[in-house]
């Protein structure tokens, strides 16, 4: 089996497993911000999951206060599950 096969094949099998792990494939979107599409810089796939991510700090977390901390915005792309990180919220693209 050739070099390219074997990618091919490996790509497809961690596709389907990063669907499976993110809910199969629902709510995959393109995703913009500031004015510009995003794109995994990986593998220059432009599909992502996006979740909301608590932010924790120590202080807030001592005295039991999780709840005033801030929230990111995390992309995981569909295609190699890089994770990108977000301060404002990205826009979502038809």
């Amino acid at each position: 089996m050739s070099k390219t096969k074997k990618h091919i094949q490996r790509k497809i099998k961690n596709q389907k497993r990063t669907q499976k792990q993110s809910g199969k494939g629902k709510d995959v979107k393109r995703w913009s911000s500031a004015n510009k599409e995003i794109r995994c810089p990986h593998c220059l796939q432009n599909l992502f999951y996006m979740k909301r991510a608590l932010l924790n700090t120590r202080g807030f977390a001592i005295l039991d206060l999780d709840a005033f901390n801030k929230n990111a915005y995390v992309l995981k792309c569909q295609s190699c599950s890089m994770i990108l990180w977000f301060n404002k919220e990205p826009s979502a693209l038809q």
